[in-house]
């Protein structure tokens, strides 16, 4: 099995498990607020935590492209076993009511679900299922606002918006691959986030946002490893705009950006010449932060 895998046999136990316990997480679990969940992670993450440990101690051959290969596969076939299933969590339907808000040109901001506004918009397949539909509107920022938007312009189907977050996380699975190898260390340690039970159920299952918030940050310290800080800004100003707990990240992002704001004002103070990508990079990281600093100020939160 090694031969074909490039995984040993105690790894290839514990995909055999998870993938077990997950087929029977994906049918046993089928209705909203299900308290099983928690059940089930508990008991993915024993074979979890053994895969992680044998694949960060373990010998180099563990990082071939077969090795690659079967942990992304295994990752993936979790997520498919989980996508078609009942969300845990509501709040996709509320990413849906966003989306097809939107898609009627009335800014979601503006109306509660329940607002009599809106009452043509309701239906019986996503609107009964809206949390706090009668006291509170929408809390998501603009970049999410976005992805609902392009989203149900595809279509209305919750399984739909999952897949997107699925999409997110193939971007966020590739940014990872880049600065692990970045850092000179084995591809195969994605099995630390592929594998993770928590990721599975939230994004897969529930198809929560954060993922994309996720993906933008990701991005961000992508673009900073590179020397690519207009990206990095970008990126950043997005990932906020997706979540607010991206700008968690915002420190760290924007030391690199200090620094080049410290030499841009000693060669203004000398009158020397500073390299234009440098000064567009600190403009942009520090527009990016600005951005989302700006729609947190007009927000009630």
């Amino acid at each position: 099995m090694k031969r074909l895998t490039g995984l040993d046999w105690p790894i290839l136990t514990a995909a055999a498990c998870l993938l077990a316990l997950t087929i029977a997480g994906a049918t046993g679990i089928n209705h909203f607020d299900d308290s099983n969940v928690g059940y089930v992670l508990l008991l993915q993450s024993a074979p979890y935590a053994v895969a992680a440990w044998l694949i960060v101690s373990g010998k180099p051959d563990a990082a071939s492209g077969r090795a690659l290969a079967t942990i992304l596969i295994v990752g993936l076939v979790m997520r498919l076993l989980l996508l078609p299933g009942t969300p845990i969590s509501t709040d996709i339907f509320r990413y849906v009511w966003d989306g097809r808000v939107q898609g009627t040109g009335i800014n979601p901001y503006l109306h509660l679900p329940s607002d009599g506004a809106l009452t043509g918009l309701r239906d019986g397949a996503i609107y009964p299922y809206i949390n706090r539909a009668d006291y509170a509107p929408t809390i998501y920022p603009p970049t999410s606002q976005v992805i609902f938007y392009l989203v149900t312009r595809i279509s209305e189907a919750p399984i739909v918006m999952k897949a997107a977050m699925l999409a997110f996380e193939a971007v966020a699975v590739w940014t990872i691959l880049q600065l692990v190898a970045m850092r000179g260390l084995p591809q195969s340690r994605i099995l630390l986030y592929a594998w993770h039970p928590l990721p599975l159920w939230e994004f897969a299952r529930s198809g929560h946002l954060d993922i994309a918030a996720i993906a933008f940050l990701l991005l961000a310290f992508l673009a900073m490893e590179r020397r690519s800080p207009i990206l990095a800004g970008i990126a950043l100003g997005a990932g906020v705009l997706v979540s607010l707990s991206g700008d968690a990240a915002r420190p760290w992002l924007l030391g690199s950006a200090l620094a080049d704001l410290g030499d841009l004002i000693a060669a203004l103070r000398s009158r020397a010449e500073l390299p234009t990508p440098q000064l567009a990079g600190t403009v942009a990281m520090a527009g990016g932060a600005a951005a989302a600093g700006l729609w947190l100020a007009t927000q009630d939160v």
